[in-house]
């Protein structure tokens, strides 16, 4: 990922975000549109889509964010010639998310370029009591936004569809994006696995510690030691159930 050098605006600066000296794309199969806002002097709207945490996408937006947020915080001494801490520049960004709602805008100036959507305006009206609403979308990073109190990403609609679960559209499918999210998908499976194999390493080892603690009890010829492990043993068993039902 690549941050242009910063270019001064009016009461902000400007950094173009690019990915390969292309710009920045997230693709949406199906999420709910929660709500629409209309923008000041008719520059178009503000939406809130809710991503779930279980959406490919979810945990990369968030680790784009966080990798921007640590660039900018690597250069700002030499773009913006002031000493702000780490954590400083941390708490001035506005991330786009709230916990499971995104923040895209509709451009009036650069609507999507795709979409079964033809009139914008009065398809909000027809549809803002029927919201959440499902949708297909794709938005682009427009950059970051650097203002004197406060900084953010922008994400702009480039393709936005009404979701229509009896409709498939092979053609207007991206199949490298495809390829892009099963590969996600498979390191996750690899994560889970690994963490699987280190239930089971740890359980075999209990298992172990416990059949030889109660061969040890069983060895055991005085009275009075023999109640102590078995005490011992009791309070063992329970931390093991109180681990398994944690794991239902």
């Amino acid at each position: 990922m690549e941050l242009a050098t910063p270019k001064k605006r009016c009461n902000h600066y400007y950094i173009r975000i690019s990915e390969e000296k292309k710009a920045i794309h997230f693709a949406f199969f199906k999420v709910q549109l929660l709500h629409v806002y209309p923008l000041a002097h008719q520059q178009g709207y503000a939406l809130m889509l809710k991503i779930p945490e279980t959406e490919y996408n979810y945990q990369r937006l968030k680790d784009l964010e966080n990798a921007i947020v640590e660039q900018i915080a690597e250069k700002n001494k030499e773009w913006f010639k002031n000493d702000l801490s780490r954590e400083t520049i941390e708490q001035l960004f506005k991330s786009s998310m709230n916990h499971q709602e995104f923040l895209v805008y509709y451009s009036a100036l650069r609507p999507p370029t795709s979409s079964n959507i033809p009139f914008f305006e009065e398809w909000i009206q027809e549809k803002k009591y029927a919201m959440p609403l499902p949708i297909k979308c794709k938005v682009v990073c427009d950059g970051a936004f650097i203002y004197p109190k406060k900084f953010h990403l922008r994400w702009i609609l480039t393709d936005l569809q009404e979701y229509d679960e009896n409709v498939y559209d092979d053609a207007g499918f991206d199949y490298e994006h495809r390829v892009e999210i099963e590969a996600y998908w498979k390191a996750q499976l690899k994560l889970v696995e690994q963490s699987i194999e280190k239930q089971i390493c740890k359980y075999e080892k209990m298992k172990r510690e416990l059949n030889e603690n109660f061969e040890h009890i069983q060895e055991t010829a005085s009275l009075k030691l023999w109640e102590s492990k078995i005490e011992q043993f009791k309070q063992q068993l329970s931390m093991v159930r109180k681990d398994e039902l944690s794991l239902d």
